[in-house]
């Protein structure tokens, strides 16, 4: 199973208040029902790599969206080489339904055996996200652990 990186006790004695209730507001089962959702969606992503971007506001997921051959989104700092990434399909699915409120994103991507592989996102979408309202993108490891922009 998907583990946390932080355990609760470390939180509240390393960080303040304030951060310690941001991580705690994704909960362990939610993290783990991406995944699951990721796994079921697997049949349904086209790509070589498998990414897996699920829009999460009042700790439920609203949206989800995938990555996808097609023209690069260049004013946004892609390159002309680049796919649309995981991030912005999730957050142009979203967007009718955020109204400007704040919202986390939970990447995750899978391998062909539909193993858990690093999601982090790249420089271009945590600078565009955060311009967003996005609060915290939680993001796979290769060892099956959630991180934290």
């Amino acid at each position: 199973m998907v583990k946390l990186i932080y355990a609760y006790h470390y939180l509240y004695l390393k960080f303040n208040r304030k951060i310690c209730y941001n991580i705690l507001k994704m909960t362990k089962r939610l993290l783990d029902d991406c995944v699951r959702l990721a796994k079921i969606l697997v049949h349904k992503h086209t790509q070589h790599f498998q990414h897996y971007t699920f829009v999460v506001r009042d700790n439920k997921i609203i949206e989800w969206g995938t990555n996808k051959s097609a023209e690069p989104l260049i004013f946004l700092g892609y390159s002309p080489h680049q796919k649309i990434h995981s991030e912005f399909m999730a957050w142009r699915a979203a967007k009718g339904l955020l109204h400007g409120k704040e919202f986390e994103m939970v990447n995750v991507r899978l391998g062909k055996k539909s193993e858990i592989k690093i999601s982090k996102p790249c420089e271009v979408c945590y600078a565009w996200l955060l311009t967003l309202n996005c609060s915290h993108i939680w993001y796979t490891t290769s060892s099956g652990i959630f991180e934290k922009m």
